[in-house]
Parts: structure tokens; sequence; C-alpha cells
């Protein structure tokens, strides 16, 4: 969907929305990419919910279906996604036209943000039609949109208007014509090019609205358009001097406004650095300076909101490496903000904020390797509420200790020099992870907080189990089963008083049947006036089945 041809479509018809072809796959709404294991060709996957009514029948509701087609190099050919439970919906189509996959169709309901349309081909990948909610696109046979025909609404067939656009022998779009449903004209549109092809005028309606003037090199000199004016000046070598602007109006259908004249002076150095200036009705409002290597070294602007001053420094990887910028306040002070960075990185590893030339705030990064000891230092400071000037610094350490192999021994986080916490590692012969113990309880990445993890291995060397322990309770499991290939085909996560997750797989990996409970052990009591049931909270499952195309 990069050519010329259909970006004219999609400015023609106001749309927007554009999808990278292996992106086809919704999760919690969002799209995400190709994410399965061996050459899958078809995804089915349905959620369903199991749970009793207030009668304490049991009830499967289906909750959301989502098909997925790819191709064998993993690109999508169709995707329909329903959640019965929102209301949502997103369907989305592409074909292999003339060697590329396009687009062809595709609807969203509900959060999902993809227009309502429908592109319909000729035999040999020409486009021919273009459907879009309540308007439909014809092309000729060069693939040029010359009509496009407006309905009343989505749901009526009553036409609103038509809107012709017409083309010279270089397929240049010259005029636009729009009619209402009884072909009278409502607007005209004409565009004038010169003989190198160079758009010069466009009229509406018989007035011009805008104008383009070039020189012999086909360098811009002036255009204009509505109510403003712009004019170019050039050096012996091609390079922008000046830009003037005015809100000039050559269109008597435009808003007349106060005048208003700004421009933009630029000077080079000679060894290509330059230096553009802005001016506001004859004032210097800002400047700017870019090394040359095209990296914009210095920023400043004097009017209002803010006035401020920026200025970088980048190292010879042409990566940036400092950033100081201060905001001159109103009430006369200055608020300088300084940020360190480094190899590149978009994260700053310095913070620091001055008011005027006192520092006020300060965060700051450091990782250092000594030995067998990766050694992370965050130092944070911040002025004191009742004390301007002195800063309150609070500094964590963190000592990572490896062996020989590069696996984690233990890990030691330190407060303002003492001790807070250690964990420490310990592995089998096979250097297998056996246990991380901490000394004091640490969240996991599911944030529960756990003391000790154990981890136990078959004969094979497969892990079988993960266990989180808090003291002497177990918090958290992870159990896994494999079949007589050791394929993984089973894994259970159970949270000790806050239900399991369930996940069998294929042969290939692929994750074909997810079961969630919530609150294990919890019981809902349904009563009625016959009896009364006992029943656990609601059960959700996922299924997954699937093709491939090495079946």
């Amino acid at each position: 969907m990069k050519n010329i041809l259909l970006t004219l479509i999609l400015i023609l018809f106001g749309m927007s929305y554009v999808f990278a072809c292996e992106s086809c796959m919704l999760t919690n709404g969002t799209f995400r990419t190709y994410h399965y294991k061996g050459n899958v060709k078809t995804a089915y996957e349905v959620k369903i919910r199991k749970y009793l009514d207030t009668l304490g029948n049991e009830k499967i509701d289906t909750v959301t279906i989502l098909f997925n087609h790819f191709d064998k190099n993993h690109r999508c050919l169709l995707m329909d996604y329903e959640n019965r439970s929102s209301g949502n919906s997103a369907y989305m189509r592409f074909e292999l036209i003339n060697g590329k996959l396009e687009y062809v169709e595709g609807h969203g309901h509900g959060g999902f943000l993809i227009s309502e349309f429908r592109r319909t081909y000729s035999n040999d990948g020409k486009i021919l039609e273009f459907h879009r909610d309540n308007s439909i696109g014809l092309f000729d046979s060069k693939g040029k949109n010359y009509c496009i025909i407006t309905y009343e609404s989505e749901k009526s067939k009553k036409i609103k208007n038509y809107k012709y656009v017409y083309y010279d022998k270089k397929g240049r779009d010259t005029a636009i014509i729009s009619m209402d449903r009884y072909f009278n004209v409502i607007s005209h549109k004409k565009k004038v090019y010169d003989k190198r092809g160079k758009l010069t005028e466009e009229y509406e309606n018989g007035k011009l609205t805008s104008y383009h003037r070039y020189d012999s090199k086909g360098r811009l000199l002036a255009d204009s358009s509505y109510c403003s004016k712009h004019t170019y000046t050039y050096d012996s070598k091609g390079r922008i001097l000046t830009i003037q602007k005015s809100n000039d109006c050559i269109y008597a259908g435009g808003n007349k406004q106060p005048t208003r004249i700004s421009g933009e002076k630029y000077e080079y150095g000679k060894d290509g650095e330059k230096t553009k200036q802005v001016f506001e009705n004859g004032e210097l409002d800002n400047i700017e300076r870019y090394d040359k290597k095209g990296n914009r070294t210095y920023f400043r602007r004097y009017s209002c909101c803010p006035r401020i001053e920026c200025k970088f420094k980048y190292n010879e990887k042409n990566e940036k490496i400092i950033d100081t910028t201060t905001y001159f306040n109103d009430n006369g002070t200055q608020t300088t903000y300084i940020w360190k960075y480094k190899n590149g990185e978009q994260d700053p590893l310095n913070r620091e904020q001055y008011r005027n030339d006192t520092l006020i705030s300060i965060d700051h990064y450091e990782e250092k390797k000594v030995d067998n000891k990766l050694i992370n230092i965050t130092i944070t400071g911040r002025e004191d509420d009742s004390l301007k000037g002195k800063l309150n610094i609070d500094t964590l350490t963190s000592v990572t200790t490896f062996d020989k192999n590069g696996r984690i021994l233990t890990e030691c986080s330190y407060y303002k020099s003492e001790e807070k916490n250690c964990s420490r590692y310990t592995y089998n012969e096979q250097g297998q992870l056996l246990s991380v113990v901490h000394d004091k309880a640490r969240r996991n990445d599911r944030y529960i907080w756990a003391t000790r993890i154990d981890y136990q291995y078959d004969e094979h060397h497969n892990l079988v189990s993960e266990t989180h322990m808090k003291g002497d309770k177990i918090v958290y499991q992870i159990t896994n089963h494999y079949d007589t290939d050791n394929h993984l085909v089973e894994t259970k996560f159970v949270e000790t008083g806050h239900g399991y997750t369930l996940i069998k797989y294929d042969k290939v990996g692929n994750e074909i049947e997810q079961v969630r409970a919530s609150g294990d052990g919890a019981e809902v009591t349904v009563k009625s006036y016959k009896s009364t049931k006992v029943y656990k909270k609601p059960i959700n499952i996922h299924i997954t089945t699937y093709t491939y195309y090495d079946e």
C-alpha cells in the first residue's frame, strides 16, 4: 500500500489506518505480530466462560472468537475477531496483488480504529473499485481514481453527490468537479502546470486560490494559498537563504486577518554548519544552530511561553551525550536541567536540576564491572523542604557476583552503605538453577512476595516444578508435564488462595488450551427455593485450534 496510486486513494477517501501485514492478531484490543512456533496456516481461538446462574444452573458463554490465516511467510491473509462481551469486532483481509500483499477489506466496531472499506481488483491486478463507509471510488484502466460517488448515509442507497477527477496525458490531475445527485455543478477546481510539470496555479470556481513561481533552475521562488504567501531566496550553491511569510489573502473568500509578517534567515559556515533565525513582525523570535552532520546544537526562544535555551553535545559517533535546557521564568529565576547520556541510549544516566546556580535535584546511575562483580549505583537527591539549597541524598548500590561460567551467585542491595537484602543462587552439576534464597521477601515477575524459589528437574533435565516459598508456606508454584518425546504438553500455575492457570500445548509447542480459575478453593453458594448448590468461582477457558503448512 505504499505506491502512489493507493496513497492517492487514501488521501481522497480520508483514510489513515495502515497495518503491517504481519500484525493481524489481537490481544486486549491491540495488534501484535506473529508469535507462534512452526509454520502456522490458521489459528482459531475461542475464549469461553463457565459459571452458575442465579438458579444454580451451569452456563457456558462464548466471550471472544479470533480467526487468523497466514501465508508461508507468516504474513496475515485474514483476521476475524469478535468480542461478544463488549461488542467489539474487527475484520481485515489481505490479497496478493501483482506480487504484493495488499490490504483489500476491513471494518471494525467498538474500540478498533478500522475504517470500513473494500477494494476490488481486475484479473490482471488493477484496482477497479474502492468501497468505504458511504462512498464508492471508481478507477480507469490506468488505475486512476476518476469518480467518487457519495451516498446520504452508510445504509442509504440515495446518492448525495459525485466527484469527478480529470487527468492530462502525463497522469497529472488537472480538475476536480463536484456535482449533486442531479448533476448540477457544486464546485470546480482546476490545476495548471508549466512545461516542466510543476504546479503553477490553482483555481476554485474560476477564482485563483494559490500560485507557485519558480526560477530557471526549478527552485520555488514564491507560493501562496488562500491567506498565506511565502517567498524564497537562495545562495550561489542553491541553499536556502531567506523565507518571507505573510498572511496576505489572494482568495476573495478568505477571512482577512490582521497583518502578520514572519521570516526565516539562514547562514552557513565553511565546514557545513547552519544557523537558522526566525523573525516575527521584524523581531527575532528564535535561533537554531546545527553542526556539519545536521545535529541541532543550540536553540533559543526569546518570545514567551516558554522562553528557553537548549544546548546539545554529541560524541564522535554522532550520539547525543549532553542536553542542557534552561527556562527563563517570569519571576526572574532560571530553571536548568542537565541530562547526560551514554552509548546512544535514549534514557539519560544522569539528571541534574538547578535553580539559578543551586543544585536542587539529582538522579545518577552508574554501572561498572570489577573482576567477577557487576556494581550498579543509583544516587537520588532532592532539595530539603525546610532548608533551601540543601540536598537530601539517597544511595542504593546493587552488587551482583558471577561464577567462572557467567552464572549469578549472589545479588545484594545496599542502602546508604548498609546491607538491605541479598539473594543467593545454587546450581546442579548440569548448570541448571536449583534455588534462589532471599534474605528478605522479594516480588517475582507476577508480583508475589517470596523468600525462596526451588527448581526440580526430571532425569532428562526438563524443568518439572518451580516452587515459590514465603517462610515455610508455598505461595506460588509452576509444574510442567512432558510426553515420552520430552515435548512440553502441560503447564500449571497455582497461586495459593488466588486460583490457577492451566495451559496445554501441541507437539509444535503452541498453546492449544488455557484454563483460568480465580480463587482456588474459594466457593460460591447459590441458593434457590428448591436446593442449595456449592460451586467454585467462574472458570475462563481459552482454546486454540491450529493447522500447519507442513501437515
